[in-house]
C-alpha cells in the first residue's frame, strides 16, 4: 500500500491537487518568489496528510474476502442464486411479463458485455436509450454494434 501510494505521489496530477489545495488555503495568492517551482517539503508534507488518496485495489483484504469465509457462505450463495433464477424464470418465462427497468438494464449491460462499475458511470439517458433498444435480444445488438463499427469509421 505504501508503495502505491508513493508511486502516485510522483505523478502530475497528484502534484496539480496539492497546488490547488495550496491556493485554495492561501486564497489564491502565490508566492512570487517561488513561481511555478516546487512548493517547500514542509507545506508539502501538511497538504498531502490532508489530501485523501483513494486507491482501488491497493487496500488490504477484508476478512470477507477469504476463501475460507467464502467456502462458509457457499450454500447460502447458491441457495439465493438459485432462488433469484426460479424467480426470474417464473416472472419472464412463465408469465410472461414485461421486464422491468432493472432488469432490463442488467441484461442490457450484460449483452453489452460492461462491468457493473462502467455502467454505473455512464449517465441516465445513455442508459435510457440502450435500454430502450432492446439489446438482450441478439438482431437489435447486432444492428446497434454495426451502427456503432460505422459511426466509428465515419470519425477517422
Amino acid at each position: 500500500m505504501d508503495e502505491a501510494v508513493a508511486t502516485v505521489k510522483k505523478t502530475p496530477a497528484y502534484r496539480n491537487r496539492l497546488r490547488a489545495l495550496e491556493l485554495e488555503r492561501s486564497g489564491g495568492i502565490t508566492n512570487k518568489k517561488k513561481g511555478n517551482k516546487q512548493m517547500d517539503k514542509k507545506t508539502e508534507e501538511d497538504l498531502s496528510k490532508e489530501l485523501d488518496l483513494q486507491i482501488k485495489g491497493a487496500e488490504k483484504p477484508s476478512v470477507w474476502e477469504l476463501i475460507g469465509v467464502r467456502f462458509v457462505l457457499l450454500p447460502y450463495t447458491i441457495s439465493k442464486l438459485l432462488l433469484w433464477s426460479g424467480h426470474w424464470y417464473w416472472r419472464y418465462n412463465m408469465k410472461k411479463a414485461p421486464y422491468s427497468w432493472e432488469d432490463a438494464s442488467y441484461l442490457t449491460q450484460k449483452s453489452l458485455a460492461v462491468g457493473l462499475d462502467a455502467w454505473m458511470s455512464i449517465d441516465e439517458s445513455t442508459k435510457e436509450d440502450l435500454v430502450r433498444r432492446h439489446l438482450w435480444e441478439k438482431s437489435n445488438l447486432e444492428s446497434y454494434m454495426a451502427e456503432i463499427r460505422k459511426e466509428s469509421k465515419r470519425r477517422r
